[in-house]
């Protein structure tokens, strides 16, 4: 199973993937907009995808699972 997380990180979001180096954004929706892309088009692949966002605080914001 694929995991994605969206999480702050500093003055910027990050967007994981498994378990790589993170690409960062200015907005957390710019990197949530760019984590639910890449999700997608693993899931259009048959792939099973765990989507967490977190927020500011730590919080979860959302999960979504593709299984």
């Amino acid at each position: 199973m694929h995991k994605i997380v969206v999480e702050p990180l500093g003055d910027a979001w990050a967007v994981f993937v498994d378990e790589t180096e993170p690409v960062t954004f200015t907005t957390g929706g710019k990197a949530e907009d760019a984590a639910k892309r890449v999700a997608f088009s693993l899931a259009l692949e048959n792939q099973e995808v765990e989507l967490h966002i977190l927020l500011r605080n730590g919080q979860p914001g959302a999960r979504f699972i593709r299984s």
